[in-house]
């Protein structure tokens, strides 16, 4: 009867532990990013280079890494620094790039850029047109400020753009 007793109110403290472990661990990251910043050189064979300046800022939880989208999947990491230009890790996922940076606790920020090459983002729009669809990295947090800069080939000035915003 005592060792019922014991092993039962042994088994039921493990499955509280194991629950406060669970809830702990489960801890909601919330971050938000105080700027996105894209710029996009159109390339001659029909690529991009991207690059992203970022500010992340945790509001609570940890970060280890974040992720930045790509435009396709067809792309080649170039460089990925801190604000001091020290490089950081960059992994493929498919569809973006894996940044490791140091670990952010709440009320810190990462300031960081990537620069990757992205092939087949020019397409025939017209005969006489050619177009580019580009969509910044989405984020289920809020943004402070996102830009988008293109620069245009050589010979191309702002007159020969249309845009459908």
């Amino acid at each position: 009867m005592v060792k019922s007793r014991l092993l039962t109110s042994t088994v039921i403290a493990v499955f509280i532990l194991v629950a406060l472990v669970g809830m702990a661990t489960a801890q909601q990251i919330q971050y938000h990013l105080g700027y996105e910043y894209a710029k996009i050189w159109i390339n001659s064979d029909g690529s991009i280079d991207l690059l992203y300046n970022m500010s992340v800022t945790c509001d609570s939880g940890i970060i280890h890494w974040v992720k930045v989208g790509q435009p396709n999947s067809d792309f080649t990491i170039i460089r990925a620094q801190d604000e001091r230009g020290q490089p950081l890790g960059a992994t493929s996922t498919g569809d973006g790039v894996q940044i490791d940076v140091q670990d952010i606790s709440s009320g810190q920020t990462a300031r960081f850029s990537l620069l990757t090459k992205v092939d087949h983002m020019i397409y025939e729009d017209t005969p006489s047109n050619v177009g580019i669809e580009f969509i910044p990295t989405w984020y289920d947090a809020n943004i402070l400020n996102l830009r988008v800069l293109i620069v245009l080939p050589a010979g191309v000035t702002w007159q020969n753009v249309q845009t459908s915003v």
